[in-house]
């Protein structure tokens, strides 16, 4: 099972995202001009399009950034298949540990009531906690790591 962490390269996003397979990666790297960057060169080598490549290196960008901060706070977040919405939110820093307990604490209040809890993606959303679009990157992701297309 792939992994990312906050120090994890790009090519182990594409792996992790199951965009690319290690073969695949290690083969364009041996192939890539030295003054070339990784993501042109999995562009060029037809591995992925600019436009998925761009949002794979964003991802990697937001990630490391809130990894940062989120370490001054004692809090690591590994994102793998397993990763949660909620924790993949945090990790790209869309929303804050504690906002996402409290959508988890009235999620299971509801449910304690024997009330549709609703998904915690959308409660986000419609708490103004992050918005639509934020919510639905980190469901992408949330895709990618699972394998699903």
């Amino acid at each position: 099972m792939a992994r990312i962490h906050a120090g994890s390269k790009l090519g182990d996003y594409f792996v992790a995202f199951r965009l690319a397979t290690r073969q695949t990666i290690k083969s364009v790297l041996k192939d890539a001009s030295s003054n070339q960057l990784f993501g042109q060169a999995l562009v060029k080598a037809g591995v992925v399009d600019r436009e998925l490549c761009e949002e794979v290196v964003g991802v990697q960008r937001l990630y490391r950034r809130t990894s940062a901060t989120l370490a001054q706070r004692g809090i690591t977040i590994v994102l793998d298949e397993k990763a949660m919405i909620g924790d993949i939110l945090v990790a790209l820093g869309f929303i804050t540990p504690e906002s996402k307990q409290e959508c988890l604490d009235y999620q299971a209040a509801r449910r304690a009531r024997g009330e549709d809890a609703g998904r915690l993606g959308e409660l986000l959303v419609d708490f103004g906690v992050c918005t639509a679009s934020e919510r639905d990157l980190g469901m992408k992701v949330q895709n990618w790591l699972r394998g699903v297309k």
